[in-house]
């Protein structure tokens, strides 16, 4: 039920000490907020093709405290892509008032089309003319772009702003390919530029999973596991850093 989702969830985010970013209406993220502020970051999924909220409103939901990341969005699972001209006023809008975004790129579930008409595969290289256009904005791609290796080392190379997140790839590959996949971005020099993500959607145990796959990559150190699991995500979100 929704409700033990939600409780798994919150009982899973103080077990491991985690910080989220939740993604849902703000009806639901305001609840789930109000059972555990110190764990809940305040995020909003959009899709502008279902969605009915404007550049306007979430300036002013940000402005209240009702909005703290535009995440997920999931235009791309409505053919929408970052640089549509569709999204271009999203964008400015989050440059403005600082407001990072956490994108869907890469690929979806298995037959992605079959489920979802318009689903397109987005590589990274797609949000080229949007950093380009706003230096200072601040985004982070979902599922880090997966396959998109050497894609996503270009525009990690271009862009210092581009962080990514690791979310379902615990699950969506198997351990082997994500190891071999995050190596490559390790080795190519982007340590500091990549987040845990855990993508649990219904399955709160995702968030273990995930922190497991994380400690569990034989090529990475202590200090690299430090940087994708705390240090980068305080950096990327300015989080206040909890001392430890």
């Amino acid at each position: 039920s929704d409700e033990e989702v939600r409780d798994q969830t919150l009982a899973a985010l103080q077990k491991f000490n985690v910080r989220g970013v939740l993604s849902g209406t703000a009806e639901q993220v305001e609840a789930w907020y109000a059972l555990a502020p110190k764990r809940i970051i305040k995020g909003r999924g959009l899709n502008i093709a279902r969605d009915d909220m404007t550049p306007e409103s979430i300036a002013a939901d940000f402005k209240r405290g009702k909005l703290e990341v535009l995440a997920e969005v999931t235009n791309q699972y409505s053919g929408i892509m970052a640089d549509d001209p569709q999204f271009a006023g999203y964008w400015e809008i989050a440059a403005q008032n600082d407001i990072p975004v956490g994108i869907h790129v890469g690929v979806g579930p298995p037959g992605s089309p079959l489920l979802y008409p318009k689903f397109k595969v987005q590589s990274p290289l797609r949000l080229e003319p949007v950093l380009s256009r706003h230096p200072s904005l601040r985004v982070y791609l979902m599922h880090a772009g997966y396959p998109f290796t050497d894609d996503l080392k270009a525009m990690l190379l271009a862009f210092p702003q581009l962080y990514v997140g690791t979310g379902v790839l615990q699950i969506a590959v198997p351990r082997a390919e994500y190891h071999a996949f995050l190596e490559e971005i390790v080795r190519a020099g982007f340590i500091d530029r990549i987040m845990f993500g855990s993508d649990q959607m219904n399955w709160p145990a995702l968030i273990e999973e995930g922190i497991d796959a994380i400690n569990d990559a034989p090529f990475l150190n202590h200090a690299q596991k430090k940087a994708i699991l705390y240090d980068n995500a305080v950096r990327f979100f300015r989080l206040e850093a909890d001392g430890e």
